[in-house]
């Protein structure tokens, strides 16, 4: 797993761990690490995702989705390795999938002032990258659910995708 303690977002909250009474802990404001899989996590990121306003039918969501997980999951996580590991895995172009991770991203107007809340954080940006949704998504991952998985190990990575639409018009 990877450590997400020097997340700018987790740092940054409002209110410490000092701040909990019994009462916020039994509703849920902290979460307790879990032993959970990968499908878990990635479960509880849509969720996250769907929650501030992300369009589960868009196909960057599905990309941002995995993108996020490899963030929380990879002790070793790159964000430019992460995204050619994706493109691998879909028979896709880094550009195409970096793209429509921009345009999930700038179709959801509501993640920042959702993320405010949710994070306690006055600090986010209005204009954000994909490095800096990643961050917010992750922070707020850890904060809410806290699933951990022994392996590091992404399924899809040793099964690569083959583009059939790339492969026709390439070799007709």
């Amino acid at each position: 797993m990877n450590d997400l303690s020097n997340n700018i977002y987790i740092h940054s909250r409002q209110n410490t761990l000092a701040a909990y009474t019994l009462q916020s802990f039994l509703h849920n404001e902290i979460a307790l690490e879990r032993l959970a899989c990968k499908n878990d996590i990635a479960l509880a990121v849509y969720d996250v995702m769907f929650l501030h306003g992300f369009n589960i039918h868009h196909v960057g969501t599905k990309f941002l989705n995995s993108l996020v997980c490899r963030y929380v999951i990879k002790s070793d996580y790159s964000e430019q390795t992460a995204i050619t590991a994706i493109s691998s895995a879909y028979g896709l172009d880094e550009s195409y999938i970096i793209g429509c991770m921009q345009g999930c991203i700038r179709d959801n107007d509501k993640l920042c002032s959702i993320a405010k809340r949710t994070l306690c954080a006055n600090n986010i940006p209005q204009t954000l990258s994909i490095q800096d949704v990643v961050t917010i998504l992750g922070a707020i991952f850890v904060i809410y659910f806290n699933f951990t998985v022994d392996e590091e190990r992404f399924i899809e990575d040793s099964r690569h995708a083959i583009n059939f639409n790339t492969l026709v018009s390439e070799n007709g």
